[in-house]
């Protein structure tokens, strides 16, 4: 068979687009990374970013080519579906997808979480600060109003302790 080394019709690149979305799923995480920088200049992050996004592709890449290799034309959306039930090293390759897969719901839903835990902690204390400066600036009518009804009483306009 010959190698097909890109896609040859808008389906195959349909296909392919939910997988490429989900590898950079993940990008929630830049904020926690670019904290945990020692010096998180912007130069530093778009490092981290581009280094990332390097090393997810190459080994995307290579293993996506060497099970492509292994049946060419034959090759079924799993690559892991080409092989029998019965191999041991792909049962041992089924486990570590599954066991992979079940730690990334929450290793993607944490990050995700504390988000927004902190939009919310941040839009209370807004509004925590905004009732405060309502209730302050009602202490301040208040105080003005009566300081004003005092001197009109007394009729020097000077407030309450106005001689």
């Amino acid at each position: 068979s010959q190698v097909k080394w890109m896609a040859t019709s808008g389906l195959d690149i349909l296909n392919a687009l939910p997988i490429i979305l989900c590898a950079f799923l993940c990008s929630f995480n830049m904020i926690s990374v670019s904290c945990s920088l020692i010096d998180p200049t912007r130069e530093r992050v778009k490092s981290v970013i581009h280094r990332a996004v390097f090393l997810s592709f190459l080994v995307m890449y290579v293993f996506g080519l060497a099970g492509y290799l292994f049946a060419y034309e034959d090759t079924q959306g799993n690559i892991l579906l080409n092989f029998g039930a019965d191999d041991p090293v792909i049962l041992l390759g089924r486990v570590g997808c599954g066991i992979t897969t079940l730690f990334a719901l929450p290793m993607n839903t944490l990050p995700c979480r504390e988000a927004m835990l902190s939009v919310i902690a941040q839009v209370g204390e807004f509004r925590a600060r905004r009732g405060a400066s309502r209730e302050e600036k009602r202490q301040l009518l208040a105080r003005r109003r009566d300081a004003e009804e005092g001197g009109g009483e007394n009729g020097h306009g000077g407030g309450a302790n106005a001689t």
